[in-house]
C-alpha cells in the first residue's frame, strides 16, 4: 500500500486483464474464423458438451449472414472455454437429436406472452425449463427464435 492507502499493485493487475481480454478477443477472432460456412445456413446453435446453451434461427440467409459474427460473438464465453477442435466438427449424429430434445422442451415447457403485436408481425417471449427467449412471427410465420 503506498501512503494513501492505493494498492501499487493495482496497475500490475490492471496489465494482466487487459492481456487477458486482449487474448481473448484474439480467441474470438479465431473461432469466428473457424465457424463453418455452410450454404443457405439460416442460423446457430450453440451446444457445450451436455445441452444446448443457445439458439438462434432466422428466415433467410441473408438474415443469417448479416449478424452471424455478431452472434457468434455473443456466445463467445461459452465458445472460448472451449476452444477444441472438436467443436468446429459437425457430427449431425449427435448434434440433432440434442437440439431436437432442445426444441421438444420449449414446446412443452415454455410460457409464451406478448411483448409486441401490430396488424402483420408479432413477438412472444418464451420462459420456463431454465430457457429465456423470443421469437417474432410476421403473418403467422416465424421470422426469428433466440
Amino acid at each position: 500500500m503506498g501512503d494513501r492507502g492505493v494498492d501499487i499493485g493495482a496497475s500490475d493487475n490492471l496489465v494482466d486483464n487487459m492481456r487477458r481480454m486482449e487474448k481473448f478477443k484474439d480467441n474470438i477472432d479465431d473461432i469466428i474464423k473457424k465457424m463453418p460456412v455452410i450454404k443457405n445456413q439460416v442460423g446457430v446453435a450453440i451446444l457445450d458438451f451436455n445441452d444446448v446453451v443457445g439458439l438462434e434461427i432466422f428466415d433467410n440467409p441473408e438474415s443469417w449472414e448479416a449478424i452471424q459474427k455478431e452472434v457468434i460473438k455473443k456466445y463467445a464465453e461459452i465458445i472460448g472455454k472451449k476452444l477444441e477442435e472438436a467443436l468446429y466438427k459437425l457430427d449431425k449424429d449427435k448434434i440433432k437429436p440434442k437440439i431436437e430434445k432442445f426444441l421438444e422442451e420449449v414446446s412443452i415447457g415454455c410460457h409464451e406472452e406478448v411483448i409486441f403485436k401490430n396488424g402483420t408481425s408479432k413477438t412472444m417471449s418464451l420462459d420456463g425449463n431454465n430457457v429465456m427467449g423470443e421469437y417474432t412471427t410476421i403473418d403467422d410465420v416465424m421470422i426469428y427464435l433466440i
